[in-house]
């Protein structure tokens, strides 16, 4: 399950926000089941004229269920508002909010001053453009158009952080409707030709908007299926998704993005999301949590690996997560076996 994997991502601002806004709801309904006495409750009841103990109002006061899908739905709404807004926007796509990114610095590497200040403006309400419509094609027309006072003011320079937010996939991208036709190749000139090897999900996107940029697309499958990863089980009546049926953080997660060109629901995975066995038996606890903290321990381990020793390289090759948990697992096995052939040494010597 997605809920064992701690991925670090520096941008974590929105998450932080829905996290508290579920630690909220939590603790309000710990509350209810600890505050069971007919004191607490009265207690609760201060604006009514009378304290009284009688069991009918405390059955009354306590309707977790109800307040907790309350609770869901305004944590919705306020993600939807912060999307449309101009900090989340910018956040939804991994950009600084009040500062130019490193890729933008040199890009624009120009603009001193308050044309780089003018250039953040317009940067946020473009990207807030995309976000209130990612099911159809924002064109530079329709920026220009729809660009605030003062920032409306140098229609180049709006065009120009279009083609750019464009060039580098922060808008016009996954499943919309395009508005204006792909490009042609220039006069003399054939279609760009590329290459892509496998179609999993980021074959597939890379596909989708190199052909979006008028060039010529071939994608390799060494499989039968496209997808990677992404794989639906069928068995007769028996439907069970293998790879992609979670979405591990919503804040500067394209698939959000996705979800929302292809309509699809999303259902909110609380912290208590109990697991079942083949045969339909929930996983005791002391299972589950030791091998939540094994599972830990390895990426922890990796991360090691990776952050501390740089061991990110071998023979010149990057080396995959898959493959430095294989290493790792190999190793912690051969850790075991060392230790299991001491203590027989050991017994056999005593």
């Amino acid at each position: 399950m997605s809920r064992r994997k701690r991925v670090k991502v520096d941008n974590r601002e929105l998450d932080e926000k829905l996290k508290q806004d579920d630690s909220e709801s939590d603790q309000s309904e710990k509350s209810k089941v600890t505050s069971s006495s007919p004191t607490s409750l009265g207690g609760r009841r201060e604006s009514s004229s009378s304290r009284t103990t009688d069991v009918k109002d405390a059955k009354k006061e306590e309707k977790p269920i109800i307040e907790e899908t309350k609770s869901d739905d305004i944590e919705e709404i306020n993600y939807k508002e912060m999307l449309n807004s101009l900090e989340g926007a910018a956040f939804q796509s991994r950009l600084p909010f009040d500062k130019m990114s490193s890729l933008e610095a040199e890009c624009f590497s120009d603009l001193q001053g308050p044309s780089s200040h003018a250039f953040i403006q317009i940067r946020n309400r473009v990207l807030k453009l995309w976000f209130e419509d990612p099911k159809k094609q924002l064109t530079q027309e329709y920026a220009v158009q729809k660009m605030e006072p003062p920032y409306n003011g140098d229609p180049a320079l709006v065009m120009r952080t279009h083609a750019f937010l464009e060039r580098h996939g922060f808008i016009n991208y996954g499943i919309y409707e395009r508005i204006t036709p792909i490009p042609g190749p220039q006069k003399g000139k054939q279609r760009p030709k590329v290459i892509i090897i496998g179609a999993g999900v980021s074959g597939l996107a890379a596909a989708r908007q190199l052909v979006s940029f008028g060039c010529e697309v071939v994608i390799l499958e060494g499989r039968d299926r496209v997808g990677g990863r992404i794989v639906t089980y069928r068995k007769g009546p028996y439907v069970a998704d293998l790879g992609a049926m979670v979405v591990t953080g919503l804040g500067g997660n394209p698939v959000t993005t996705l979800s929302v060109q292809m309509n699809m629901e999303l259902h909110k995975i609380k912290q208590k999301c109990p697991l079942y066995e083949a045969t339909g038996n929930q996983v005791p606890k002391h299972k589950d949590e030791m091998v939540e903290r094994e599972f830990n321990r390895l990426l922890d381990a990796t991360s090691y690996l990776s952050h501390q020793v740089d061991f990110n390289y071998y023979n010149d090759t990057p080396v995959s997560l898959g493959q430095a948990l294989e290493w790792v697992i190999k190793l912690q096995q051969k850790s075991v076996k060392h230790k299991q052939v001491c203590t027989q040494i050991s017994t056999l010597i005593i």
